[in-house]
């Protein structure tokens, strides 16, 4: 293995507006004979974002390709790329906030054909700050998943809604 991975951020605070973007990649070496398997081809991920503010409103998005995310020398390869967006509003303590991603898998087998896997998320969120370095989190969220040809790499259709609650000390 011959692992290097880069990112790199930029940021911008205007009067009553920001901005903030980044981009990077990492690359991972071939790797031979892991575990007494397959060889494992080269890989690269690619990722890049920004994210902008105008007072208590902010919007943002974010996208990342996976080259060779799965491929072993048996020949089956998998690529994958996932993008997002979400947009948040503050007043006074409150932070309310939408995010939604799509991703797309796509298997091309070495006897032929090939498989997609597709996963959604929507998710809304609320965060309160009760003092100095003390929020309180919750969310609501839908996931739904769909594999074609229905049986692609054992995972059927899926959907699920989720809650969730949660803290975060900081000091």
């Amino acid at each position: 293995r011959h692992n290097f991975a880069a990112y790199a951020t930029y940021s911008y605070e205007g009067d009553g507006w920001g901005l903030t973007a980044g981009g990077g990649g990492s690359f991972e070496g071939h790797v031979e004979k892991t575990n007494g398997g397959p060889d494992r081809d080269e890989q690269q991920f690619y990722q890049g974002d920004v994210n902008l503010t105008f007072g208590n409103f902010a919007i943002g998005g974010v996208f990342a390709y996976y080259n060779n995310l799965v491929d072993f020398d048996i020949g089956d390869k998998t690529d994958a790329w996932v993008a997002g967006g979400g947009v948040a509003y503050t007043m006074d303590s409150w932070t309310f906030g939408g995010q939604y991603s799509h991703q797309l898998a796509t298997t091309d087998f070495v006897g032929g054909g090939d498989a997609d896997f597709t996963m959604d998320r929507a998710v809304l969120t609320a965060n309160y700050a009760l003092g100095p370095g003390i929020d309180v989190d919750g969310e609501l969220g839908y996931t739904w998943i769909d594999t074609d040809p229905e049986t692609a790499d054992q995972v059927d259709d899926y959907s699920g809604f989720e809650i969730g609650i949660g803290t975060a000390i900081t000091f």
